[in-house]
């Protein structure tokens, strides 16, 4: 509606806006737009340390826009629900411009949100290609634990002692895109050796075949999500997991935990070639026992 349509300045200062009637309640059939620009050597953050709206966002939800119109194939996210202060969502746009829609439905109401935003200079926001050159260290996406800009492209080379390998972990790996396929990761991805992966993974540990690794990361124009944080480290080819169990997914458990009776490695190799047996006939406590390999 006309008295709910905002047009904003972001500058170095931090400023804030709020979706009406917050923190009472908004009101229902809310329609608002907040455009948000900044001078043309900038980009533009917001991020939301209060969000809570209906949880069903076919009713009541925010949608970000890497634009001033509500295109869809320049969307960043839409968002519903309410989410804990320790996981505040924020986002970046790839350019000066940036829409924030409000919509609400008749049913329930609730607070609604509190909004923050500011400039980022953009050779800031693309500076994201890195040489990683210590035996272990860690990197994220650009911004994490905000989401990711659009239309973005960086590579980090890691590389490590002569005879070692890269083992790369990553601890949270969110790259979700409505509409695709994770098999082929056609829009945002991380690519290594030749792989790409998208979408979100519990988990992923993987192992270059030399002392060199390289991690593409790619984002295309439309929705992004809140990237990954990776953590590696060089490893001896011959002993990948010291005084530990090495698992077939390249993750490395406590000895102890091997033949346990549970999935600690994930892909349950560490439950493979093990066998049930009973210490005494007559009782009914099973052990796992490691098979001694030939």
């Amino acid at each position: 509606t006309e008295d709910c349509f905002f047009r904003l300045e972001a500058v170095a200062a931090e400023q804030s806006f709020t979706s009406p009637g917050y923190p009472t309640g908004y009101k229902p059939e809310s329609y608002c737009q907040w455009q948000i620009r900044a001078e043309q050597e900038n980009t533009i953050s917001v991020s939301f340390p209060i969000f809570h709206i209906e949880d069903d966002c076919s009713n009541d939800f925010v949608s970000i826009f890497d634009s001033l119109s509500p295109d869809d194939s320049q969307a960043i996210t839409v968002q519903c629900g309410q989410r804990r202060p320790t996981n505040s969502l924020s986002v970046v746009s790839s350019g000066n411009i940036m829409l924030i829609s409000f919509i609400s439905d008749t049913s329930a109401q609730r607070p609604g949100f509190e909004a923050q935003y500011k400039i980022i200079p953009k050779n800031e926001a693309s500076q994201c290609d890195h040489v990683l050159s210590k035996n272990e260290d860690n990197f994220t996406s650009p911004f994490y634990p905000s989401f990711y800009p659009p239309a973005m492209k960086c590579t980090w080379t890691i590389k490590v002692s002569a005879g070692n390998k890269v083992r790369v972990t990553f601890n949270i790996f969110r790259m979700k895109e409505p509409g695709v396929d994770v098999r082929r990761c056609h829009k945002d991805y991380v690519e290594i050796m030749g792989k790409k992966y998208c979408g979100e993974l519990p988990s992923l540990v993987l192992t270059s075949e030399s002392n060199e690794l390289k991690v593409i990361f790619n984002s295309d124009e439309s929705y992004t999500d809140k990237g990954f944080h990776a953590t590696y480290t060089a490893i001896n080819p011959a002993d990948p997991c010291p005084d530990q169990f090495t698992c077939s997914n390249g993750f490395c458990i406590d000895k102890q935990r091997r033949c346990d009776g549970w999935n600690d490695c994930g892909d349950m190799s560490d439950e493979r070639k093990c066998k049930c047996v009973t210490s005494h006939p007559e009782t009914t406590y099973w052990f796992l026992l490691v098979m001694q390999e030939a």
